[in-house]
């Protein structure tokens, strides 16, 4: 049950009068007035008798409450900031709506339960981070890469190599050392290589000092001949770990040229 009790604008009470008379013939307040559509009628109707033109003000002390049933709240605007606190939704099909690119609503941990969902479209830069994406076995196809040669260093497996340049300047039969071993399990790869001979010679370029032939028997015929090894990425070989680098001449002919080479284990 409400109570009602009626102010003018000046805080100053004001009187109901019925429209008949009491049983002394007084007039009476209407000190309590039930929460019908009845009393409401009659409450407006003695409030419009008693004052005509006037401000007043109408304090409700209580309100009913409001039966179970369905109550609209109504409808946030996007960047409201507003929290509504934590969310659970019950089994079910549930549709929370849609969120603007960059609406700086931040909805927390999402878990999604096993089957098909779909989370939307990211744009390119869109400064979105997904965090780590595991692919499935299968083919995938991620996109073109280019790729561009360093000319400052070169990759052996996981760790970086850096390219050296010698000269080769030998006129001895037999043995001629071109590079002394690179120490420990190191090996000498060469990756590009070109020489010229002074006269009719022949050359064999191998891992140590009258070792193991790495190349097959390289015939010159006579001055300026020779051969280029053009650059290689793989190496064209190389010599075995802790090897010196060896060229062997058939005869005393004076042999020119250069190397680039990196060393590997």
């Amino acid at each position: 049950m409400a109570n009602v009790q009626i102010k003018d604008g000046a805080e100053a009470e004001k009187y109901l009068k019925s429209t008949g008379a009491g049983s002394d013939g007084d007039a009476y307040i209407p000190q309590h007035l039930e929460t019908n559509s009845a009393d409401i009628k009659t409450a407006v109707e003695l409030l419009d008798n008693a004052i005509s033109g006037s401000e007043m003000q109408v304090d409700v002390v209580t309100l009913p409450a409001l039966v179970a049933g369905s109550a609209a709240i109504g409808k946030l605007a996007a960047n409201s900031g507003v929290d509504i606190g934590d969310v659970t939704l019950t089994a079910g099909a549930a549709s929370i709506g849609t969120l603007g690119a960059n609406s700086g609503v931040d909805i927390g941990d999402v878990t999604l339960n096993a089957g098909s969902a779909s989370i939307g479209t990211l744009g390119a830069n869109s400064g979105v981070d997904i965090g780590d994406v595991t692919l499935n076995a299968g083919t995938a196809e991620v996109g073109k890469v280019t790729s561009l040669l360093a000319t400052d260093s070169l990759r052996n497996g996981t760790t970086s190599v850096t390219p050296a340049f010698v000269a080769i300047n030998a006129a001895s039969s037999g043995d001629n050392t071109l590079l002394a071993a690179a120490g420990s399990s190191n090996k000498i790869r060469v990756l590009a290589l070109n020489i010229v001979v002074g006269a009719a010679v022949n050359v064999r370029l191998e891992s140590g000092t009258g070792g193991t032939a790495m190349t097959g028997i390289y015939e010159f015929n006579g001055k300026g001949d020779g051969i280029v090894l053009p650059f290689s990425p793989v190496g064209w070989f190389e010599t075995a770990a802790n090897t010196l680098l060896n060229l062997e001449l058939s005869g005393a002919v004076s042999v020119d040229g250069s190397f680039v080479y990196v060393v590997v284990q």
